[in-house]
């Protein structure tokens, strides 16, 4: 995922958006923790929703300082399951993402995606051995999109659908029953097929430019701008996948930060449409 995932601070609930910072602070130091502090780095939103979305008792925070914040305590969640899987998927999904541009890239790209590979590989079997079923099911997917993505396939649908299939597998770490977990898997797939097709939209200019695939335009055989026809077509399928995640949400009887997540959902991914779609416009 790549950042569009994060709450609409206006409409949060007082101190819903200190706890999602807390949490923010939380697996940026669970990253730390677990594979050394390099891979800090790999911090996204995305993956703090994730593990808001999967905890079951609340996170206990505690004030720190840290290298980003020398000069003032702020409040960092400690230690949790939720965290330390946050961390987890944070290190695969990095991985997988290093292995795709190794594939895709020109040579210089591949050389240094190759070298970052390399400097990763123990990191990402020690994440493969905490989340099995998510390092498999992406190995799975991410062959699949690779295959859609080299054949230039004119869909939305399909690798948008590979895309979601790894996430859905993150659902292994949800520290409840099987129920819950089929619950979290249902709202991760279609986050992800959201966060697919919004990436495609973001970046649809500048792969028209580089004459790289892009679903959307392969989909609707574009080879310069999108239409407002189009716009509104996509518009609509990114709504009904965050209606489709609220509705699988509203099974999830005993989340922690059920109303965090239902934030993101409901407003914080179309803020971030709103975003992308008038980028589009200039």
């Amino acid at each position: 995922m790549t950042g569009y995932v994060r709450p609409c601070k206006a409409r949060l609930a007082e101190g819903d958006f200190e706890i999602f910072r807390a949490a923010y602070c939380g697996v940026c130091r669970a990253l730390g923790q677990r594979y050394g502090q390099v891979y800090r780095s790999l911090l996204s939103y995305d993956m703090v929703f994730y593990a808001v979305l999967i905890a079951r008792e609340p996170f206990e925070t505690r004030q720190r300082r840290c290298a980003v914040h020398p000069l003032k305590r702020r409040g960092a969640a400690a230690a949790h399951p939720a965290l330390m899987a946050a961390a987890d998927a944070t290190v695969l999904l990095a991985y997988g993402k290093a292995r795709d541009n190794a594939a895709d890239s020109a040579f210089w790209g591949r050389a240094a995606a190759r070298t970052g590979l390399a400097a990763m590989k123990r990191a990402y079997r020690r994440a493969s051995r905490f989340l099995p079923e998510t390092a498999a099911a992406m190995r799975e997917n991410l062959k699949l999109l690779g295959a859609l993505e080299a054949e230039r396939a004119a869909s939305i649908d399909r690798p948008a659908a590979a895309f979601s299939g790894i996430l859905a597998a993150l659902s292994e770490r949800s520290d409840t029953g099987e129920r819950t977990k089929r619950v979290h898997a249902e709202v991760l797939r279609h986050v992800g097929r959201w966060v697919y097709l919004i990436d495609a939209a973001d970046d649809f200019a500048e792969d028209m430019r580089r004459g790289l695939y892009n679903p959307i335009a392969a989909r609707f055989g574009l080879g310069g701008s999108m239409t407002e026809e189009i716009k509104e077509e996509m518009r609509r399928t990114l709504e009904m996948s965050r209606s489709a995640a609220l509705e699988a949400l509203d099974l999830d009887e005993s989340g922690a930060y059920t109303p965090i997540v239902e934030n993101i959902l409901l407003y914080g991914l179309a803020a971030a449409e709103n975003r992308v779609f008038e980028k589009l416009q200039s």
